[in-house]
Parts: structure tokens; C-alpha cells; sequence
């Protein structure tokens, strides 16, 4: 998977600006990064785990953006997960689905938008998506 990420970057033209960060069987990082524009998790249910290996750059503020796909269909504390990521200095915010009704200004302006899907309550949140899925961004706070 690694070395796809490598080569899609590299045709891409982005070698300076991807990171793939590997983790050996031991769990030992192969390659890291003290800072990050944005960071993505779409990993079936291990956000936790990501949030968890990167938890320092958060709690430094040194993740600019974040972007987790949640599902609590795979697991059952994702409104831990994303109060864990707000409790390091972060805004959290529902990624609208095709059938929001805002759906078009977001695709115009994203970050104009993010005010009408801020979450506030996390377990509210989660509890309203079940079973479907959702993409949460994270703004780091000034």
C-alpha cells in the first residue's frame, strides 16, 4: 500500500507534499512527520487507533485540518473519539451528505459553509448517524 502511495504521489507530482507514515508488525513508526496541513482516516473502524498515534500532534496543535470517516456501525465510542480530538484544541464538523440541503454552497465554498455543520454535541451526533456514516473534519482553534 505503501509503495501505491509513494508511486501516485510521485506521478502525481506531490512528493513534497504526501507523507505516508508505515507502521512495522512491532508497532515502531518506519517514517513520521512533526507537523501536518491535513491529515485524512478512512481505516474501517481504527480512527481510534490513528487519533491515538498521532494524539501528541493534536495535542501539540501541530494538525492543521483533519478529516476522520466515522461509522458506528464499527464501533460504538466514535463521540469519544471526536470530543477527544475537540479536548486538544479543536472544532468539529459534519461533512454534508448528498442529501443536505446546503449541498451546493458547500460544494462552492466548504469552508464557508462549516458554521451550519458544526457539531457541538458529539454523542448527540454519533447517536443521530447510526447506522450510517459520516465524514468529520477537524479545525485546529487559533
Amino acid at each position: 500500500v505503501a509503495a501505491v502511495l509513494r508511486r501516485n504521489a510521485r506521478r502525481a507530482g506531490l512528493t513534497d507534499k504526501v507523507v505516508v507514515l508505515e507502521r512495522r508488525v512491532d508497532g515502531e513508526p518506519v517514517g513520521c512527520f512533526d507537523e501536518a496541513k491535513f491529515l485524512k482516516a478512512d481505516v474501517e473502524g481504527d480512527e481510534r487507533l490513528v487519533f491515538e498515534s498521532f494524539r501528541p500532534l493534536f495535542a501539540a496543535k501541530r494538525i492543521e485540518w483533519a478529516l476522520f470517516e466515522i461509522s458506528p456501525t464499527f464501533r460504538a465510542d466514535y463521540d469519544r473519539l471526536i470530543t477527544d480530538v475537540m479536548a486538544c484544541g479543536y472544532e468539529a464538523f459534519a461533512v454534508p451528505d448528498k442529501t443536505c440541503s446546503y449541498l451546493d454552497a458547500w460544494g462552492a465554498d466548504p469552508l464557508a459553509c462549516l458554521e451550519r455543520s458544526r457539531i457541538t454535541d458529539p454523542q448527540a451526533y454519533v447517536a443521530a448517524l447510526y447506522p450510517g456514516q459520516s465524514n468529520v473534519v477537524f479545525r485546529r482553534l487559533p
